[in-house]
């Protein structure tokens, strides 16, 4: 199984902009839900982390949080793929993606901000913040929305 390296330099913000997607898993064993994956490279060639969502990150509020509940590394090939999935798993289509701008490697805590590259808010920035409880929860906090810039 594919692992992060735990390095002090990569698990601080560092600057590297990363892919992201939305996809929505669809005829799934365990429902309809959307998956988060995002790039832990530049190029979006090594595997993403992942997370299985409640609702769409487009779709919140300023001051709304989600739960996100983490999955195992994907492979990288999901940052462009839709379509069916093997041994019944369903069908992922995309909903919407976007760079991750300043967001820790691996994403565990703190705020990042991200720009929407397609989907209904692309062109705006999201600023995101983790929030985690004792038992390893997951939140996700819609801190705002601005105008992306360049």
């Amino acid at each position: 199984m594919d692992t992060m390296v735990d390095d002090p330099i990569q698990s601080a913000s560092n600057g590297v902009e990363r892919p992201f997607v939305l996809l929505w898993h669809s005829d799934g064993p365990i429902g309809d839900h959307v998956d988060w994956l995002c790039a832990t490279d530049a190029r979006g060639d090594a595997t993403l982390q992942t997370w299985r969502l409640v609702d769409r990150l487009d779709a919140m509020d300023e001051g709304q949080e989600i739960d996100a509940t983490p999955l195992p590394l994907h492979r990288s090939r999901y940052l462009d793929y839709e379509g069916p999935l093997s041994d019944g798993r369903g069908t992922v289509r995309r909903l919407a993606a976007g760079i991750l701008l300043d967001a820790p490697i691996p994403i565990a805590r703190g705020s990042f901000s991200i720009r929407w590259t397609s989907g209904p808010e692309a062109g705006r920035r999201q600023r995101i913040r983790v929030l985690r409880d004792d038992t390893d929860g997951w939140r996700l906090l819609c801190e705002g929305w601005s105008n992306a810039e360049g």
